[in-house]
């Protein structure tokens, strides 16, 4: 009876100094939550009167206490208040490369580049963190409102013409003067000097045809067209510019390029070698398909010039490259109405259009109805029902509608996404000049809009990133 007593006894005295224990823990804990509490209190306290010495001390006390990263979002917002955006800057970087491996560290930079207006770094900080597969819900909704954010180059000029190509022709003249065109790439950079008295523009081919002085030195020596490449260099020059006058050249595509000669339309090769035509107008060749004019009617012509079906047209729409068909179709006009028609001249829908703006790409083309600028597919499908003033094809999933007062950009779900003005963020205010007129983006992300009666580019972020 007695040895059980002693063993009661023990079992007592275990739960005694286990309860002591646990007591003496919850009793630390407790005490180390109530020091931390403080610190924290400390820490608010004195940022909130601006003691920043202070309120900093307090917040390393807590960090070395019980470090986290949600803790450093903290202090990163109390650098924000009351840092410079250099300190600011490196703290959240800090923070990085102290949590490697918590998307909400990368959360923190990311929010510090938008903030500040660095959308390049927001970009390159997701593409880190989703590489690691940690890039937070937060995060992504800021890269998804970053889609359509732009860079605006500070450069202005006179007038510009059509990015083809990747690269847009460009003058910044002086009134007064004889015009000089040269050439912008994608990155807002002179590759080519304003030297042509005019231009069409580049394709894909790498030539662009240009028009200068025959001697550079004696204008009255007359004028002649030449094909340049991308560096500038003529590539091909008319071997007959002694015996015949070329007035105007379109873009060279598919191996042509249509060019007026005694008032009267041919296409020629790159050697200016004469093909075949006799037209009032010619357009551009996409593939083995153009348009043509001859009096008041157009036509559609195939690889050699023949006439296409034996429809003719009153009007046929050209987009900013002088190209008819886009995705097979094209707009022409019929008793004074736009009708999309196929490659064959055939209607292929029956709603008629006041106007239209030819296709630029494979997205929505902009069609006017009933005195309203909207959108309509390749089957002549509303998409974007009529309710502008005036209104651009998209190029991807970009295009300009304006109300009479201003451009701006829309995507496909006709939410504005990317327009002039004043652009508050939480760091200052950007006065941004409203956009009076805009030239549609080029299919890698760079369009000009016209501000102050100037033009300048704009570049996608996520176009210049990729």
């Amino acid at each position: 009876m007695k040895k059980n007593n002693n063993r009661l006894y023990v079992i007592l005295a275990v739960i005694a100094l286990l309860g002591l224990s646990w007591y003496t823990l919850l009793d630390t804990a407790v005490s180390e939550q109530q020091e931390y509490d403080g610190y924290l209190a400390d820490a608010r306290s004195a940022a909130d009167i601006g003691v920043r010495g202070d309120a900093l001390a307090a917040y390393e006390k807590a960090i070395n206490m019980h470090d986290s990263v949600e803790l450093r979002e903290e202090v990163a917002e109390f650098y924000h208040k009351h840092y410079s955006s250099d300190e600011w800057a490196d703290y959240c970087k800090k923070i990085v490369d102290e949590f490697p491996k918590e998307g909400k560290a990368y959360e923190i930079l990311m929010n510090y580049y938008y903030t500040i207006g660095d959308y390049a770094m927001c970009y390159e900080n997701y593409k880190e963190a989703d590489r690691k597969h940690i890039a937070t819900d937060k995060m992504t909704q800021l890269y998804d409102k970053l889609y359509y954010a732009v860079d605006e180059m500070t450069t202005r000029y006179r007038d510009v013409k059509v990015f083809a190509g990747g690269k847009c022709a460009v003058t910044d003249t002086d009134p007064g003067e004889t015009v000089k065109w040269g050439f912008v790439d994608n990155t807002g950079g002179m590759i080519i000097g304003t030297a042509y008295l005019d231009t069409t523009g580049f394709t894909n081919s790498g030539y662009a045809a240009v028009q200068q002085y025959r001697d550079p030195d004696d204008p009255e020596a007359g004028i002649e067209y030449v094909l340049i490449d991308e560096t500038g260099e003529v590539k091909f020059a008319d071997p007959k510019k002694g015996e015949r006058d070329i007035t105007d050249m379109g873009f060279y595509s598919s191996g042509k390029i249509a060019a007026r000669i005694n008032g009267k339309y041919c296409y020629m090769n790159e050697k200016f070698e004469a093909l075949y035509g006799n037209f009032d107008y010619a357009a551009t060749y996409s593939g083995d398909i153009s348009v043509a004019k001859n009096g008041d009617k157009w036509i559609i012509i195939n690889e050699n010039g023949d006439q296409i079906g034996s429809e003719t047209f009153e009007d046929i729409k050209l987009d900013k490259t002088l190209v008819a068909f886009r995705n097979d179709v094209a707009f022409a006009q019929i008793n004074g109405k736009y009708y999309l028609i196929d490659k064959m001249g055939k209607v292929v829908c029956d709603t008629a259009f006041e106007d239209a703006d030819a296709f630029a790409s494979e997205g929505y083309a902009a069609v006017q109805y009933e005195g309203a600028w909207g959108f309509v597919d390749t089957k002549g499908n509303f998409v974007i029902k009529p309710q502008y003033l005036k209104a651009r094809s998209f190029t991807d999933d970009l295009a300009a509608v304006s109300d009479g007062t201003e451009w701006v950009f829309i995507n496909t779900n006709n939410d504005i996404v990317i327009r002039g003005g004043s652009e508050e963020t939480n760091e200052e205010k950007r006065e941004l000049l409203m956009y009076e007129d805009v030239i549609q983006f080029s299919d890698d992300g760079s369009a000009f809009v016209k501000s102050d009666g100037a033009w300048h580019q704009i570049r996608l972020f996520r176009q210049a990133l990729s």
